[in-house]
């Protein structure tokens, strides 16, 4: 279980990391849609990396390890 949170979260990071470098490349080759699709990729990157940091931390207290 604890092996596939982290492969959650290094997911999310890799959807961060992506939408970052989409959205910062985006505008010097002229590609306003990749640069917005870019943008919106970061915030579910976060966001999912925040759900999965909450599931991790709402089992472990469910389970007594806290």
């Amino acid at each position: 279980m604890n092996g596939l949170l982290y492969i959650g979260v290094f997911a999310a990071g890799g959807a961060l990391l992506a939408g970052l470098i989409a959205f910062g490349v985006g505008p010097i080759f002229g590609a306003h849609i990749a640069s917005d699709r870019g943008r919106s990729m970061m915030w579910k990157g976060v966001l999912i990396a925040f759900g999965v940091g909450s599931f991790t931390a709402i089992m472990a207290f469910l389970m007594g390890s806290l």
